[in-house]
């Protein structure tokens, strides 16, 4: 697989690509987008996962320090 790395500004959801990769005009490509955190978490704040609604009870009573001793003694 061919990589290429550049960075560009997303308008509106469109990224462009730079005229140096114009070879890549029309090919299908995998695309891994890397943006700084504090510009994802301020636009996304409504999104954020709540677990308060679900019951986990795999740990329910027990010693959370506890078994994590026990499983590094495994180690």
């Amino acid at each position: 697989m061919y990589a290429v790395e550049f960075e560009t500004d997303i308008d509106n959801g469109i990224v462009r690509i730079p005229e140096k990769y114009n070879n890549l005009k029309k090919v299908h490509a995998k695309v891994l987008l890397m943006v700084d955190d504090s510009v994802y978490t301020a636009d996304n704040q409504g999104n954020k996962i709540d677990f308060s609604d679900y019951d986990i009870d795999c740990f329910n009573g027990l010693d959370s320090v506890e078994v994590q001793r026990e499983m590094r003694d495994e180690w």
